[in-house]
């Protein structure tokens, strides 16, 4: 009697082929998900416990630190400063990149030039950037100050424009819109290329001028991108640390301390990491509902 012969399972070439992209991806994707993942549940875990300094994990307490950063008026100050920094930002960035890209798609002659020019501020390091525009606000030799001292302006001649509250937070959104401009803008011109020209043609058939093109036809087809953006560059600036503590620290006075810096100062400041991750978990809940209801509203918009 003969054995039963063994059958081997083999994949074929197409299964192959075709598992092939996902295995040279899945060293980086469980890279990815370890240092993204293993932090926050970290975090998440550390807001339950009184973690200090030289204390260790410390007791379990709770629902406590939370509390403790809710009670806090500092934290309510900094939550107020994040929503002015947040909303000031997103919005002064989409109105100027997408009036900016519109204008850039009519240039006939130095387009190209320009495009690059106007992305520059994007690629540079944020530690260039906030050192060149601490050079350029300094009181007393900035090109700011010393211009309108030349022109006879005594009123900003010594104008602290990044250690004053006055004007901390509205020097620091200007310097973050001469950065995230250049983001939005070469959204928008990928976006403004996928435009059908016959609408163009057939806005200007019916008599449109420049003004209703754009309101009738452009906007229209922007929608889309305009709302990505939006969302994009609010997850962005709401996590954004560096670019404010470099600029500002956080002062003066508490003026520019957006939650991020909070969160820093709490952690390696006061040392008090449960507090601190408590603060994070807190800004991670807030940003992930505001995602989840934008999202939702996007998509039934454009369902209706």
């Amino acid at each position: 009697m003969n054995a039963p012969a063994i059958s081997l399972w083999r994949p074929g070439p197409r299964l192959a082929r075709h598992s092939l992209p996902y295995l040279l991806m899945a060293p980086a994707l469980i890279l990815l998900t370890a240092l993204t993942l293993v932090p926050l549940l970290y975090s998440i875990f550390l807001s339950f416990y009184e973690a200090q300094l030289g204390l260790g994990l410390g007791r379990f307490v709770g629902l406590d630190n939370y509390v403790a950063v809710l009670q806090e008026a500092r934290f309510w100050t900094s939550a107020w400063n994040t929503l002015i920094w947040v909303a000031g930002s997103v919005s002064s960035q989409i109105i100027v990149g997408v009036g900016l890209a519109v204008i850039l798609d009519r240039l006939v002659i130095g387009r190209n030039f320009f495009r690059a020019a106007l992305f520059l501020p994007w690629v540079m390091p944020v530690a260039v950037i906030a050192y060149l525009w601490r050079w350029i606000l300094n009181p007393q030799s900035g090109i700011v100050n010393v211009s309108l001292r030349n022109l006879g302006f005594d009123w900003g001649a010594t104008l602290p424009w990044l250690s004053e509250p006055d004007t901390a937070m509205a020097s620091a959104l200007l310097i973050n819109l001469w950065r995230g401009v250049p983001f939005v803008l070469i959204m928008v011109v990928a976006a403004l290329q996928g435009i059908p020209k016959d609408e163009y043609e057939a806005a200007r058939i019916s008599g449109a001028g420049a003004l209703r093109e754009f309101w009738y036809v452009t906007l229209p087809n922007l929608k889309l991108i305009i709302a990505t953006l939006v969302l994009l560059r609010t997850m962005q600036i709401a996590n954004n640390f560096s670019l404010m503590w470099l600029l500002t620290g956080g002062g003066p006075a508490d003026s520019t301390e957006i939650l991020p810096i909070l969160v820093y100062l709490k952690a390696f400041g006061a040392h008090q990491f449960g507090q601190a991750s408590a603060l994070a978990v807190l800004l991670l809940i807030v940003l992930m509902a505001v995602a989840v209801v934008y999202a939702r509203a996007l998509r039934e918009n454009r369902h209706a």
